[in-house]
């Protein structure tokens, strides 16, 4: 894929990203922020911390019972499979998420202020923490 396809696909996030400097580390899903309605998750999920999304989603029924509340059925269909792969994936540098600085995007409230906003990956986070793995790795905007 090319840099110019890349951006394309990216729209607002392309300009975003190559407007910063980038570190490499690791998050706590406990001080992560979920994008809000994350792959068509329901709003009312994704109001606090990774974490919460997650156990919200284990006193629902576990990732199988995931509400839709759209046509957008990522989080549904997607998140059973990133557990299956989950030790695989939380140790992939490539497939690290995204993280700017609480605030960034998601609006407080009805979002608590977290140390950390998902730009990308949220679902993959939420699986990690579903599948019991609450440090995932992260490029996060240099301060």
């Amino acid at each position: 894929m090319t840099d110019a396809l890349i951006d394309r696909i990216l729209d607002w996030r392309a300009p975003h990203y190559n407007s910063f400097s980038w570190t490499w580390g690791t998050l706590s899903s406990e001080e992560t922020g979920v994008w809000l309605g994350a792959g068509g998750l329901p709003d009312t999920l994704c109001t606090g911390s990774v974490k919460e999304t997650a156990s919200s989603i284990m006193r629902m029924g576990g990732a199988t019972a995931i509400p839709t509340v759209s046509t957008d059925r990522r989080a549904k269909d997607n998140i059973p499979g990133i557990m299956r792969v989950s030790t695989l994936i939380s140790k992939e540098r490539l497939l690290s998420v995204i993280a700017d600085p609480g605030g960034t995007h998601r609006p407080t409230p009805p979002c608590k202020r977290m140390r950390w906003d998902l730009c990308d990956g949220s679902l993959r986070a939420v699986a990690l923490a579903l599948a019991g793995i609450e440090t995932v790795s992260a490029f996060f905007v240099k301060p």
